[in-house]
C-alpha cells in the first residue's frame, strides 16, 4: 500500500477477543504540517467486516484530498491566525518582539475580520479590513505594512495545508512604506548632549549624597532594600555609554561588569534583555562583539564603578562581575520601557525634542563615516552583518559634507584650480 493509501487496524478488547461486530481504526496519514511539522493524521473508528473498514478508508481518503473546502467552510480566519501564532511560538524561532507584535496585529485584525471564513477572505475583505484598521488606530503606513504582512503570513499558512485554494494577498500591493525619518545629532549638539548629562549626572549625585547623610545622622543609612537615586545614576551611565559606543539600549541595560574591560578601555557586547527582562543573544553572530572606550568614558565608568559599590553596600550588597552596570534602585536591572520613559521626558526636557535612545546610535554611524572612518570598522563597533546595512541605515547626510563637496567640485573646474593631484590629498587616477 502506498505512502498515505491508510491503515487499517482492529481494535480488540483488553483480554485480546474480539468486538461483535468487530471493531477497526482506519488511519490516513495526509503529509507533514507545514506549521507545527507533525504529521497530519485523521483517524475514525467503523464496525462491521473489513470490507466496511475498506469502504470507511476509502471515504475518509476522499474527504482528505476533496475536504480542504468543507474544512475551511467551518475554519474562520481568526481561528486559524490563533493556531497559527501558537505553533509559531512553540517553534521557539521567534523573537519575544516579534510574538507581541502578532498578539496584536491578531487581536486588532480578529475584531474586525476575524469571524470571516478562511475561504471567504478575498482582496476585498482584506483591503477592507486594512482602511478599518488604519482609520481607527490612526496607524502609519509602515505599521499598516506589518498588519498586511501578517494577513499574508496567515493566509500563505493556509494555503500550504491546502485550506483555501489561493492567497488573496498574492494579488494585492502592499501598503506603501513611509519614507525613514532618522535624527542624527550633529558635533555642537552631541558637545552640549553631554554637557547637559554632566550636569545632571552632579546634581544627581550631591542629592544623592544629601539624602545617604540625612539617613546616616538618623542612623538607618544600612540595612535597607533600596537607594534613592541609585536608580537615576544607572540612567545616566546607560545614555554615556550608548553616546560613547553606539550600544542598542538593550545592549545596554544587559551589560555587567564582567563585560567591561577598563584597563583595555573595552566593552564586551554578548547580549541583550527583552522588554519582559529576559536575556537573549545580539540579533546576529555579528552582534557578539568588542567595542573599544575613549579615555574619557573609561574615567567616568571608573568613578561610577566606585560610587556604585559603596551605594550597593548600604544594602548589604556587594558589587561583583555579574552586578548590572547600569542599574537599578535595588541594585537590578533596568527596565527597558522605564529607561525609555525617562530619556524621553528627560531630553526633552534638555531641549532634545523627540530624540529617541537609537537615535544616539544613528549619531555614532553618521559621525564616524563622516570623519573618514572606514565602514567595516563602524560596521563592526554597530554589530551589523554586513556593511551595506551600516550605509543604509546610519549614513546621514550632513550639510558641512555637503559643502565642501561643492567647495571642492567649484575648485575642480576652476581655471585657478591647482593641479588636481595635489589638491585636498586626492589622488589622479588614470584609466584605459
Amino acid at each position: 500500500m502506498a505512502y498515505g493509501d491508510g491503515g487499517i487496524q482492529e481494535v480488540k478488547r483488553k483480554d485480546g477477543s474480539s468486538y461483535a461486530p468487530k471493531k477497526w481504526r482506519v488511519c490516513i496519514t495526509s503529509g507533514v504540517d507545514p506549521i507545527s511539522g507533525r504529521r497530519m493524521r485523521k483517524t475514525r473508528t467503523v464496525r462491521g467486516s473489513k470490507a466496511d473498514a475498506r469502504r470507511a478508508r476509502d471515504e475518509l481518503r476522499r474527504e482528505i484530498e476533496e475536504g480542504p473546502v468543507s474544512d475551511a467552510e467551518k475554519l474562520t480566519f481568526g481561528e486559524f491566525a490563533h493556531e497559527w501564532i501558537a505553533a509559531r511560538e512553540a517553534s521557539g524561532e521567534l523573537a519575544e518582539q516579534t510574538l507581541l507584535g502578532y498578539a496584536t496585529q491578531s487581536r486588532v485584525l480578529c475584531e474586525i475580520m476575524g469571524h470571516v471564513e478562511l475561504r471567504g477572505v478575498s482582496v476585498r475583505v482584506v483591503e477592507s479590513a486594512l482602511a478599518a484598521v488604519k482609520a481607527k488606530r490612526g496607524i502609519t503606513n509602515t505599521t499598516l505594512r506589518h498588519y498586511y504582512t501578517f494577513i499574508d503570513q496567515v493566509m500563505k499558512a493556509a494555503l500550504a495545508r491546502d485550506l483555501i485554494a489561493r492567497n488573496p494577498c498574492d494579488r494585492m500591493k502592499p501598503p506603501r512604506l513611509d519614507p525613514v525619518e532618522r535624527r542624527s545629532l550633529t558635533q555642537e549638539e552631541g558637545v552640549l548632549l553631554l554637557a547637559a548629562l554632566d550636569a545632571a549626572e552632579a546634581e544627581e549625585k550631591r542629592a544623592v549624597a544629601m539624602r545617604e547623610a540625612r539617613a546616616e545622622a538618623r542612623g538607618a543609612a544600612e540595612g535597607r532594600v533600596r537607594i534613592a537615586g541609585l536608580g537615576a545614576l544607572g540612567r545616566f551611565q546607560a545614555v554615556r555609554i550608548g553616546i560613547a559606543t553606539g550600544m542598542r539600549l538593550g545592549e545596554v541595560c544587559a551589560l555587567r561588569w564582567d563585560a567591561v574591560d577598563l584597563e583595555s578601555g573595552r566593552i564586551f557586547v554578548v547580549r541583550s534583555i527583552t522588554r519582559s527582562g529576559a536575556f537573549k543573544a545580539p540579533k546576529s553572530r555579528a552582534g557578539v562583539r568588542t567595542v573599544s572606550l575613549d579615555s574619557s568614558t573609561v574615567s567616568h565608568l571608573r568613578r561610577w564603578k566606585r560610587e556604585q559599590a559603596a551605594l550597593l553596600s548600604r544594602m548589604g550588597m556587594e558589587q561583583k562581575e555579574a552586578t548590572a552596570v547600569c542599574c537599578s534602585e535595588v541594585g537590578g536591572y533596568l527596565r527597558i520601557e522605564n529607561v525609555s520613559h525617562w530619556w524621553r521626558k528627560w531630553s526633552d526636557g534638555e531641549g532634545f525634542e523627540g530624540l529617541c535612545f537609537h537615535e544616539l546610535r544613528h549619531t555614532q554611524a553618521t559621525q564616524l563615516l563622516a570623519r573618514g572612518v572606514d565602514v567595516k570598522t563602524v560596521q563592526a563597533r554597530l554589530g551589523h552583518s554586513t556593511a551595506s546595512l551600516t550605509l543604509d541605515l546610519y549614513a546621514h547626510a550632513i550639510p558641512e559634507n555637503d559643502r565642501e563637496a561643492a567647495d571642492l567640485i567649484g575648485e575642480v573646474f576652476s581655471e585657478k584650480s591647482p593641479n588636481p593631484a595635489e589638491s585636498r590629498g586626492f589622488k589622479v587616477l588614470r584609466t584605459a
